[in-house]
């Protein structure tokens, strides 16, 4: 009864309308000054490679502006994608934290996330790691499939994929500046320095973004399953840092991009027990791309374009693991696009990718059980196609991909999208196959290294109205995942490895409601829920409650507001509110592992904000997040003995950034 009376004093705080008489002066597009019809208007291209409105896109999409992030005050990527529905995070292993959707572990492999339409997974385990690790300084906007990608951006994209698209000479000219501090109870949180230069020069420009950040993961005790204990402010045992670097250089119609990203992590945490000294693992990531547009007659464009990844991941030459191993992946594409008509267009692709994984010293670490014992290498070529038709009746959008992995069977991942707009009413509906290839150490740390791809097939509909100052968009989803690749570990035998086990998945729906005005801001209020029923035979993730899987709630809230106030100031306050879920928090005297429920988690959030303070260009923001100090604990969603790692905690910070314009 406690937790719903302050829940609804959080929904009424976050309800009540504030007035001003004064509208916000900003340097580039105020979402405030979009009526909804303008906001559903505005162009992506991460579904089609094609520019399409959100309304008639072919997907579940959620854009999020640098407007967005700037009035939240978000300090990385996990605060951004908690605003938006599907999304929630766990603990995997060393300190890292994992990202789930819509129930779904999903950090192996099943979410693609991009930079600047690169890709950054790692491909040893295909992981991404979340957690001060992106400057969302840096950020113009960010488009979110939340449902499959695959049938256009291939394995990585089996569930949802996030691009996150930096600021170029369009949107900076001169130079930004930024600097944030934030402070936790018993230690700092974060202390971030952001440099971003851009400029057009004729048919030149050019744009680079560098960041370094210091942060700590949390600031109290970590305690593994057998009470041993360590103090996370002692000897940066919580230790998050990062230096970056993300250069594009731009001349006519060719582009170059090269991104540095060495995401550096100190853990106790290693696996399923407590290690002292903590040890440093660290993600090294180069990732380049060389590309070029020829448009012929304004109708068919053809897109050459070459990808060069090569990465460290889980590197560590520390006593407890010792793991040097180098990935490097060379991607291959042109991608053809031909309006047909006004209203018809196709899009043809071909890709080509050559991965090689390297083992730097074989006599200090394990061998590849599979290759020659020191590197492995295999191809995937693909061919991708989709015919978007525009009519009267329906929107149609049909196409799919044909994948050929050097170790695997051919695989085909459809796609067809129905979508219909039409006075403020919109419809769509959707279906989508996708193929996941097992990543290498999937493939080296299965039993006689046999394990096959990952299948999933989705299905969406989604119902959107808008009228006056109000917008709702309610969706359902169907998710089935075949072969599901699933971490174990033989607690009798003391093995691990990789195996299929049989089905997951989830369904169920979100709801999202706006309300804006240009007069004093805007409220939004999102809800998303899964059930997992008859869906999933992975024993691994199973849970106390029917339908929920392995410590993720079944149910989330965000609330988001804006208020402006005198003046370029607003207030900004959100709730994200967790319901209840299970999750493993001890072990008994045999050692078996212990599943508990865990209560809901209200993380409430105050971001202040003055834009243009004294001069143009000058913001200054100050943030408290976790007020009520809950403390979100990141529990492990799958059977690897690791213990509940604490948040933050309640952390107030203070942000300043200035652009220089030349």
């Amino acid at each position: 009864m406690k937790n719903l009376y302050l829940l609804a004093f959080l929904l009424f705080f976050l309800s009540f309308p504030l007035f001003s008489q004064n509208e916000i002066d900003t340097n580039y597009v105020d979402i405030f000054d979009l009526s909804f019809e303008e906001l559903l208007d505005l162009q992506v291209d991460i579904v089609s490679k094609q520019e399409i409105s959100l309304k008639d896109a072919p997907a579940i999409l959620s854009v999020i502006t640098q407007n967005d992030i700037l009035n939240s005050g978000a300090r990385d990527l996990i605060d951004v994608l908690n605003l938006v529905p599907g999304f929630a995070f766990n603990i995997d292993v060393q300190s890292v934290k994992g990202v789930t959707f819509r129930g779904n572990w999903a950090n192996e492999g099943k979410v693609l996330l991009m930079i600047d339409g690169q890709e950054i997974n790692e491909d040893q385990y295909s992981t991404l790691q979340f957690g001060n690790h992106f400057s969302v300084d840096q950020i113009k906007k960010i488009e979110i499939i939340r449902g499959p990608g695959s049938s256009t951006y291939g394995g990585y994209a089996e569930l949802s994929v996030i691009n996150i698209i930096t600021k170029t000479a369009d949107d900076i000219s001169g130079i930004n500046l930024s600097t944030s501090y934030g402070q936790l109870k018993n230690n700092y949180g974060h202390r971030n320095f952001n440099l971003s230069s851009a400029k057009k020069i004729n048919d030149f420009s050019f744009s680079l973004h560098a960041f370094y950040s210091q942060a700590n993961s949390s600031d109290t005790d970590y305690t593994d399953f057998w009470n041993n204990t360590y103090d996370l402010t002692k000897n940066n045992a919580a230790k998050q840092d990062v230096i970056s670097s993300n250069l594009h250089l731009n001349y006519k119609n060719l582009s170059a991009k090269l991104i540095y990203d060495n995401y550096m992590l100190n853990s106790v945490d290693m696996f399923d027990e407590l290690v002292t000294p903590p040890q440093q693992v660290d993600f090294k990531s180069v990732l380049s791309e060389l590309k070029y547009e020829v448009t012929i007659k304004d109708k068919f464009k053809i897109v050459p374009k070459l990808n060069f990844k090569s990465q460290k991941s889980w590197y560590s030459l520390d006593d407890y693991v010792y793991t040097d191993r180098t990935t490097n992946k060379l991607l291959t594409t042109i991608l053809a696009s031909y309006d047909i008509t006004n209203n018809i267009n196709m899009i043809f692709g071909v890709e080509g990718a050559y991965l090689n994984a390297v083992i730097a010293d074989t006599t200090l670490e394990d061998n590849y059980t599979i290759g020659d014992g020191k590197q492995f290498s295999f191809y995937n070529n693909a061919v991708y196609s989709q015919l978007l038709i525009k009519s009267n009746l329906v929107n149609i959008s049909i196409g799919g991909r044909y994948d050929k992995h050097q170790q695997y069977n051919p695989a085909f991942s459809p796609r067809i999208g129905l979508t219909k707009s039409f006075n403020k009413f919109y419809i769509k509906l959707l279906y989508n196959g996708a193929f996941r290839a097992p990543a290498i150490e999937n493939i080296n740390n299965a039993p006689s290294n046999i394990i096959v791809p990952e299948k999933s097939y989705v299905g969406e509909a989604q119902l959107g109205y808008n009228f006056n100052n109000f917008g709702f968009a309610l969706n359902f989803f169907d998710i089935n995942i075949q072969n599901t690749i699933v971490y174990y570990y033989d607690e009798i035998n003391d093995t691990e490895g990789y195996k299929n086990v049989g089905k997951t998945g989830s369904r169920g729906l979100e709801f999202e409601l706006k309300y804006k005005t240009l007069s004093w801001g805007q409220i939004i209020t999102n809800y998303s829920f899964y059930n997992s029923v008859d869906k999933n035979d992975v024993t691994d993730y199973n849970s106390l409650s029917e339908g929920a899987l392995l410590a993720n709630s079944q149910h989330k809230v965000s609330l988001i507001s804006n208020f402006k106030l005198f003046n370029n100031f607003v207030i900004s306050p959100s709730l994200i509110f967790f319901s209840k879920k299970d999750a493993y928090t001890g072990v008994d005297e045999d050692d078996n592992l212990i599943l508990s429920e865990i209560d809901p988690t209200y993380l409430f959030n105050v971001n202040l904000l003055y834009k243009n303070l004294f001069i143009k260009g000058l913001n200054i923001s100050v943030s408290a997040h976790d007020i009520l100090n809950q403390r979100y604990y990141y529990y492990q969603p799958y059977d690897g003995y690791h213990a509940q790692y604490p948040g933050k905690g309640r952390e107030v910070s203070a942000k300043i950034s200035y652009a220089i314009d030349f």
